[in-house]
């Protein structure tokens, strides 16, 4: 029974297959199993079969569960970034179709605006017209257009900034943190340091790690820092000083060397960090700058996106060989063997996970430079040129030597050198930006030049296939296919062709701007000749008020001298009062009437008004470029009233017989009469004449009733029409007086005239100019 125990391993439970003799063993640990002898000699490294097998599946199964896991690390970061490159595109669409929506909104609201302006007619105040031609002659402005010229800046400037918020959007910001964050991910490196705690030390005791010295079993009290010390220990107990004699350092002052050398690597990793964040802060701005995105890029991205996630997937479905080790070959045995008895075991595992760190590396790289290439496409010539312009810049160029002359003087004055510094670079940005948003112009401006290129292109072709259809009926799918395609192209890519009608509209509006101008400033040129006429007429009324006060003192002073006369004296003096006051009376009866000739003399119509050379007695003799008629029975003007407002126009009687009527009439009727029937009821016209008369086409109990006024020659007599209210006022301009009948709006209304030709004389009427 001794011997039966004796032939088993009282601490391992294993077969003894060695007895050490060695006279320094104690008895009880002579008998020695395998896992003894391992222990004895003291190899770590060494293992049973058995137990090599169990490490070999664990390791395997950790390489799998590892691999696993970290491809689905970056399935999840890949699925990110699509997410975020979606939500990306979204909000850009929708940017960009509200701004169209409210550029499409302005336009309409401009061409109401102009609509507005045409239909309104010109009305004029003389007196409130004369304080506000001062202010315009002083200053030069108008108040209305400069409000819509800074409300035209305010929308401007919301445009800018809805397109400058996506590129502030969360999606855009998240997307590049999303990106940096993997780079700094690649790089760093897991750092499994062990972290020695210190004993807190004690005025009584000598400060000790809770690291005891292998060798002599004591604590570590002090370290070698000598950098040439490579066969002495460098963590020393009391025997370690004692054996290796050395420069040795306290634990104390080794902690204060720490703490300094970590605010160091603090400072020096802080200046790194920002210099990394001052590249990326350039890399954002860069992007940022770009304000069209090229949807097949981001096609591409994705594409890429969904290619990486399918590898991943094909990389989980490989597993890894799990037969066991007896039924590995000779090569896959000395794999194993070759792994196993490497230092770390794990190497192959973390070389492949290098591999693929690499590989996404290479991925990330590539997604970077998708991005670059919004910008580098197409543009490196232009901002190579940029970089030129900047380097060159006499601003730029002052700036530096200012700055250097500066430092010269001021080497001492760390905060106005700061300050410098920080206003420096507040330029250097701007320039940036001002030569970055010349290049964005320039892009745009070809970007719109080659979609103008395309859809004439797009015309061509679809000429060229509708000929072809003609001779051969295989084209006509192709047609068809074509048709589809442009209509998809319009559709896709309308914000282009509604920029380009924004264009033609302002060119519209700029040129009604210039007509309106000119309009003005023929009006401003007639305004001020009736002002001349009107001075002219004011100082000829004061001289002759002069003359006569002269008179009047010559007369009493004749009366004085010669009482015979005074009778005879002052009939002539109240013959010269009666005529200063038919003179004043007649300026009086003028002034008020001047804004309405200024409005009719300016207003378009009556500038095209012209008497008509066919719709017009055959007697009826028109002169002067249509601006005169004479004889005849009724003659039409060639331009119909206007339906809508209330228009004006005057005539001039030149030479006068006892029949001339003036007014309006109806072209239809007036014409089945062969221009030659009377005035009245069922004739067609609204006339009065020289006698007080007046005569209506619908109204039987209006014919012949007394005018409250008459003209004669050099008067002048103004018509109003006003079609929506169906009336029309005569108004004779010397005395003011007027008269008002109702009409038939039924037809067309044209301004006539009947001048008869009778008793050896005849009439003449002008329009007035």
């Amino acid at each position: 029974m001794e011997q039966q125990d004796m032939k088993m391993c009282s601490k391992h439970k294993l077969e003894i297959i060695l007895v050490d003799l060695d006279s320094k063993v104690a008895q009880e640990d002579r008998c020695l199993c395998v896992r003894c002898i391992i222990e004895r000699m003291n190899m770590k490294k060494m293992n049973l079969i058995d137990e090599t097998k169990n490490m070999i599946k664990e390791m395997k199964m950790n390489e799998q569960n590892q691999r696993i896991l970290d491809n689905k690390k970056r399935l999840d970061n890949f699925n990110g970034i699509e997410s975020l490159l979606r939500e990306l595109k979204q909000n850009i669409d929708s940017i960009f179709d509200k701004l169209f929506n409210n550029i499409q909104y302005k336009l309409n609201q401009i061409s109401k605006d102009i609509g507005n302006i045409e239909s309104q007619s010109i009305i004029f105040n003389f007196e409130d017209d004369i304080e506000r031609l001062s202010q315009y002659q002083e200053y030069q402005n108008n108040e209305q257009q400069i409000k819509l010229i800074e409300e035209d800046h305010k929308f401007i400037v919301q445009i800018q900034k809805q397109l400058e918020s996506f590129i502030n959007s969360e999606q855009y910001n998240k997307l590049m943190s999303h990106i940096i964050n993997n780079e700094k991910r690649e790089q760093d490196q897991e750092n499994n340091e062990q972290h020695y705690e210190i004993i807190k030390p004690q005025d009584y005791k000598t400060p000790a790690l809770k690291i005891i010295c292998e060798e002599h079993t004591k604590e570590i009290i002090m370290f070698n820092l000598n950098a040439n010390s490579n066969l002495q220990p460098r963590m020393a107990c009391v025997k370690c000083i004692q054996q290796y004699p050395a420069q040795y350092t306290p634990l104390e002052d080794v902690s204060v060397q720490w703490e300094s050398y970590q605010k160091r690597i603090q400072t020096s990793v802080n200046d790194f960090q920002q210099t990394r964040n001052s590249i990326q802060q350039k890399i954002l701005k860069m992007i940022q700058d770009i304000k069209q995105q090229n949807e097949q890029i981001f096609d591409d991205i994705i594409q890429a996106l969904n290619n990486q996630q399918q590898s991943i997937v094909q990389m989980n479905q490989n597993q890894i060989n799990t037969k066991s080790l007896f039924y590995q070959t000779q090569n896959q045995l000395n794999e194993i063997i070759n792994q196993l008895s490497q230092i770390d075991k794990f190497k192959t595992c973390k070389d492949h996970k290098i591999n693929i760190e690499k590989i996404d590396k290479i991925f990330y790289s590539d997604l970077r430079s998708k991005f670059e290439y919004l910008i580098q496409y197409q543009q490196i010539n232009v901002q190579r040129f940029n970089q030129i312009i900047i380097n060159d810049n006499n601003v730029m160029n002052q700036i530096d030597n200012l700055l250097q002359s500066t430092q010269n003087k001021d080497q001492d004055n760390t905060q106005e050198s700061t300050n410098l510094n920080e206003i420096i670079e507040q330029i250097r940005q701007f320039m940036y930006k001002t030569f970055n948003f010349e290049f964005s112009q320039k892009v745009f401006i070809e970007t719109i030049d080659q979609y103008v290129k395309i859809k004439e292109d797009m015309q061509n072709i679809k000429q060229i296939l509708s000929n072809r259809i003609e001779n051969c009926q295989e084209f006509q799918s192709i047609f068809n296919e074509f048709n589809n395609y442009s209509d998809k192209f319009n559709q896709d890519y309308n914000q282009f062709q509604q920029f380009l009608d924004i264009n033609q509209k302002l060119n519209e509006i700029k040129l009604l701007s210039e007509q309106i101008h000119n309009i003005q400033k023929e009006k401003q040129e007639q305004q001020t000749v009736f002002e001349n006429e009107l001075k002219k007429i004011k100082e000829a009324n004061e001289q002759m008020k002069k003359e006569n006060l002269e008179q009047k003192t010559l007369l009493e002073k004749q009366i004085k001298g010669n009482n015979s006369d005074i009778k005879q004296l002052k009939e002539q003096i109240d013959s010269i009062k009666k005529e200063n006051l038919n003179l004043e009376q007649n300026l009086n009866y003028f002034a008020p009437n001047y804004k309405i000739f200024l409005k009719i003399v300016s207003s378009q119509y009556q500038k095209q008004l012209t008497f008509s050379q066919n719709n017009k007695h055959s007697s009826c003799e028109v002169t002067q470029n249509g601006k005169m008629v004479q004889n005849g029975g009724y003659c039409l003007c060639d331009q119909a009233i206007p339906k809508n407002g209330v228009t004006s126009f005057a005539f001039k009687i030149i030479q006068l017989s006892n029949y001339c009527y003036i007014g309006i009439g109806m072209r239809e009727i007036i014409q089945k009469n062969n221009y030659g029937g009377n005035t009245g009821i069922g004739y067609g016209s609204y006339t009065i004449s020289l006698n007080k008369s007046y005569y209506s086409h619908h109204e039987q109990d209006k014919n012949g009733t007394q005018l409250p006024f008459d003209f004669t020659i050099n008067d002048i007599i103004i018509v109003e029409v006003d079609i929506q209210n169906k009336n029309v006022k005569w108004t004779k301009a010397n005395t003011n007086q007027s008269f008002t009948l109702q009409i038939d709006t039924t037809y067309d209304l044209y301004p006539c005239l009947w001048v008869c030709y009778a008793y050896g004389s005849g009439n003449k009427v002008q329009i007035l100019e």
